[in-house]
């Protein structure tokens, strides 16, 4: 939505190209006439891929880029690739519930020395993510009840397009 796609950084492309090496990088592109669309990508831990960032061009919104790559990925990966399981990882996004045949609870765990500073930062942080979710779960509520949040979300789309937010797009 935000125009954000692979990482163009020379140290991306070293931190691929050495998961690669190793057998531990798959990367998925769907071109349309020779157009990329859709991408995704994820990382190996043993025999498990875990999901690492998707995305699709909204222009090619109504062919459902992003869910007919991640069936072709899915079909290619257990179909003669070596993993058992394909993590969906972290997030809420629709298509990891309806996909999904099970879930695990999982969690980052950060240690910070206790001290003022540290308790500053730490509370101001958990009471600004509470104030967002709380923000983020009423919006989404509120647009879904009236009907409106797709409708928002091309607009806004629209609206970042301007601002050549997205690849390939032009300012007016």
């Amino acid at each position: 939505m935000l125009g954000v796609g692979i990482d163009p950084s020379n140290d991306f492309r070293v931190e691929l190209l050495t998961a690669a090496a190793v057998d531990a990088f798959r990367g998925f592109i769907l071109f349309h006439h020779g157009a990329p669309i859709a991408f995704n990508y994820a990382f190996a831990t043993g025999n498990i891929l875990v999901g690492a960032k998707m995305g699709y061009n909204p222009d090619f919104a109504q062919l459902s880029p992003g869910t007919v790559l991640f069936f072709l990925m899915v079909e290619r990966l257990f179909s003669g690739d070596r993993f058992r399981r394909l993590d969906l990882a972290a997030g809420s996004w629709d298509y990891k519930a309806r996909y999904s045949t099970g879930t695990y609870q999982a969690a980052d765990v950060y240690y910070f020395p206790r001290n003022r500073k540290n308790l500053t930062f730490v509370y101001t942080h958990a009471v600004v993510q509470a104030l967002s979710d709380v923000l983020m779960k009423s919006l989404n509520f509120g647009m879904n009840q009236l009907g409106i949040k797709g409708q928002r979300k091309r607009a806004l789309q629209a609206r970042l397009k301007k601002f050549r937010l997205f690849p390939g797009s032009s300012s007016r």
